[in-house]
């Protein structure tokens, strides 16, 4: 494989590692905490005699579970502010690119200018050493310019494509249960109503015992069908407000990180500066 593969799934586990670790469930998680830190030989056998007997949520979950419709648009509000949170990282995220691109471009154009005044064809003309000054402060400005791009996109870009990963994944999963779990508990109940309206009729119009009986049974399956939907649908959105939690909690960190870039951005601009207030002097003292 590799090297750029290699650190792309690197990066990947990273970032994954990150994201479980904040959750408010797994987090904390016993069995997590011992996948993570038991180092002996045989910890596959001691991890499933040791959690193989673990009932999971939503076997734990009673059997009369609800989500509150206030619970319900709570949820859609906090998807909503999240999915436009999303869009704004965005565009930080191109902003930061653009702006590390320019910074790799002027490390380019740096070490260029270091070359054209090192060339045969300038110190043939002014002599040896005319240009060291300016040719070590190119190059001064050209690796302080990598050093730079590459801390930017390790304590800046980096942190926030976690972010952007967290809430991406927040919003594929509503989708997953709109979509899915919660479309289906939809159709059961219309179902559902659909067969008591029939029964009805047919009570009403008087129509044979054997029919009735025969929707009753329906009716009876059908119902059951939905409550066991409903079921998983209270817990599919339980557990979508686990992650919105664990999304806004992780988002706190956002005014760390652009504190940070701006920590770094100062300290670029003041050593640029030194570098050429250094080259100004030098060359202003040769003059005089």
């Amino acid at each position: 494989m590799v090297d750029s593969l290699l650190e792309e799934r690197r990066r990947g586990l990273q970032t994954w590692l990150a994201i479980i670790a904040m959750h408010p469930v797994l987090g904390s998680s016993p069995m997590l905490v011992t996948f993570l830190s038991d180092k002996t030989p045989d910890h596959l056998f001691r991890m499933r005699v040791a959690f193989e007997k673990q009932v999971d949520e939503f076997s734990r979950l009673r059997t009369d579970v609800d989500l509150p419709l206030e619970d319900q648009e709570k949820l859609a509000a906090s998807r909503d502010r999240l999915r436009k949170v999303l869009h704004s990282l965005h565009r930080l995220r191109k902003i930061f690119d653009e702006q590390a691109f320019r910074l790799e471009q002027q490390a380019r154009d740096m070490a260029e200018v270091d070359l054209i005044l090192q060339g045969l064809e300038v110190r043939e003309v002014f002599g040896e050493k005319t240009f060291d000054e300016m040719s070590n402060s190119a190059q001064a400005v050209s690796k302080q310019s990598e050093r730079y791009v590459q801390l930017q996109r390790n304590a800046i870009n980096e942190r926030i494509h976690v972010l952007m990963e967290l809430l991406a994944a927040h919003n594929e999963l509503c989708d997953r249960v709109e979509k899915g779990i919660f479309a289906e508990y939809q159709k059961a109940l219309s179902k559902s109503l659909n067969i008591s309206k029939i029964k009805m009729k047919s009570v009403i119009r008087g129509s044979g015992p054997d029919n009735v009986s025969t929707l009753a049974q329906r009716e009876v399956a059908q119902c059951g069908e939905a409550d066991a939907l409903g079921r998983r649908c209270a817990f599919a959105l339980h557990c979508v407000r686990s992650e919105s939690s664990l999304a806004e909690k992780y988002l706190q960190s956002l005014p760390a990180i652009l504190l940070a870039y701006a920590s770094e951005e100062s300290q670029y601009h003041s050593k640029m500066s030194k570098i050429w207030h250094r080259l100004v002097a030098s060359e202003s003292s040769k003059l005089c």
